[in-house]
């Protein structure tokens, strides 16, 4: 091997070593950027999760309520038509 062909691997290998930084660096970037979408969605998740189980201690409430209305309208009615 000559000299020019030492050197033309040389830089062959310089460059592949820069575009491998390069493309590493990309990648913990777009690493980071799924890491706070995932962060994101996480805190959304919670958020719903909170959210169904309020709604559904307030449907049971609301069930409960009914019940109650029932039975009392039902009182209501044996008192006026016996």
């Amino acid at each position: 091997m000559n000299d020019q062909q030492f050197e033309r691997r040389m830089e062959f290998i310089i460059e592949q070593q820069a575009k491998n930084t390069v493309d590493i660096q990309k990648l913990q970037e777009a690493q980071t950027e799924l890491t706070k979408k995932h962060n994101h969605l996480t805190e959304a998740l919670t958020v719903v999760v909170g959210m169904v189980g309020r709604l559904a201690e307030a449907q049971e409430r609301t069930e409960e309520k009914l019940t109650e209305l029932t039975n009392k309208q039902a009182e209501t009615d044996e008192n006026i038509f016996p």
